[in-house]
């Protein structure tokens, strides 16, 4: 019932995402460094768990989530999570809700625990209005403006019977699996009990959000990939400042940054793909003119240089 995956680059993360089948996102790596990580997953009928660990890299995740799944990763001590421009606290509540279009980073080398969940299965447990009130709320539940009754013990207890599953070396039976997805959908409810005392504020509108999104949505699109800033500027419908400021926060690097980062993810895709083309043919398409300067920059980034690919 465990599957594990050994992610030794990027792109078997990426692919690794996609087999699941439980996210629609793009993977770019932002800090320098040969990325390695490994990550198990244990499938029940209505739960997905999974432990990830990986090394000091930092990973950005855009883009949907799946439109029936509440993901709700655990955290004990760090690693450093930011989901749209906000820095979710070791003692607020990191959840994504179904469908929910995301940048997340996440910083440093730690083990994280994630708990995936069905939306109808929450809804047959918690009923429709609790549901649809995590649903409204979830920018401020991660910024810890909402309360939750039992959230910092239920948090370290649910941590703590994941990893115990993931330890079990006997195939479990038919049974215990039923018990199993029956402990974890109580434990996640008691997760998620609002505090009824509190009442929950209403979100505020985030505009850097918005603007990012304009901005990627363009860019994403524009086969172009060498795209000027005013372009991006007039799609984005905010001055250089906004844009950048925009950038930095909700991504943490520069527009510019951002795209040379793209530029060198989409050169390494068509370097793995590559049939009969050399390395020079492929990154003049790019733009690329000085090989030498263009090969330093990509050990930088990735670790490896582009004949190593």
């Amino acid at each position: 019932m465990i599957i594990t995956f050994e992610n030794n680059s990027i792109e078997s993360y990426q692919e690794m995402l996609q087999q699941l089948n439980v996210q629609t996102l793009e993977v770019l790596q932002l800090s320098n460094g040969l990325y390695k990580g490994k990550t198990s997953c244990f499938l029940l009928p209505n739960i997905r768990l999974s432990i990830q660990s990986k090394n000091e890299c930092t990973i950005l995740h855009k883009g949907k989530f799946s439109d029936d799944e509440f993901v709700i990763p655990l955290r004990i001590e760090g690693p450093l999570h930011i989901i749209n421009g906000v820095c979710v606290h070791i003692n607020a509540l990191n959840i994504i809700g179904p469908g929910e279009y995301v940048y997340t980073r996440s910083y440093c080398a730690r083990t994280i625990a994630t708990i995936g969940v069905s939306k109808n299965h929450l809804i047959s447990y918690l009923g429709e209005e609790k549901v649809s009130q995590l649903l409204d709320g979830l920018t401020l539940i991660r910024d810890g403006k909402i309360e939750f009754c039992k959230m910092k013990r239920i948090k370290i207890e649910l941590y703590r019977y994941i990893i115990q599953i993931f330890h079990q070396r006997e195939v479990f039976s038919q049974q215990s699996l039923i018990d199993i997805e029956e402990q974890l959908s109580v434990m996640i409810c008691q997760l998620l009990e609002i505090n009824s005392n509190k009442l929950i504020p209403q979100p505020c509108f985030n505009h850097r959000l918005v603007i990012v999104q304009r901005a990627i949505n363009y860019i994403d699109s524009e086969p172009n990939v060498n795209i000027p800033i005013p372009r991006i500027l007039d799609f984005s419908h905010c001055s250089l400042r906004s844009l950048e400021y925009a950038f930095n926060s909700i991504i943490g690097i520069s527009p510019q940054r951002y795209l040379k980062i793209r530029r060198m993810h989409l050169i390494r895709r068509e370097l793995i793909h590559r049939q009969q083309c050399t390395i020079k043919e492929v990154v003049s398409k790019y733009g690329i003119v000085n090989i030498g300067r263009f090969s330093h920059d990509f050990y930088t980034l990735f670790g490896q240089y582009p004949k190593e690919i």
